[in-house]
């Protein structure tokens, strides 16, 4: 298998690419409107969220999700090296 090494111009103009794709992208969400909502965020307007979560447990959700897509994320890393896997091994054939 060869290699493929990126050299001189057309590293250049890769890296021209992503950079005028990096300035779009700041200018697009620049064009964007603030938000509405942090006129209504104040500290004094969420004082009941402690009482909600103790009937609703937000941080354990939080943490039970963030599990749940670790393991899907590993799930789906090892699908696909099972099937790299026997790619590779096709192709040795």
């Amino acid at each position: 298998m060869n290699a493929i090494i990126l050299e001189g111009e057309l590293l250049d103009q890769i890296n021209g690419l992503l950079r005028n794709f990096g300035t779009l992208l700041v200018r697009t969400v620049g064009l964007l409107p603030d938000s509405f909502i942090n006129e209504y965020l104040t500290e004094n307007s969420f004082d009941f969220l402690q009482y909600l979560n103790w009937f609703i447990p937000f941080y354990d959700f939080a943490l039970i999700t963030t599990v749940w897509l670790t393991a899907m994320g590993a799930l789906f890393a090892g699908r696909v090296a099972l099937r790299l896997g026997d790619k590779v091994a096709q192709l040795l054939k």
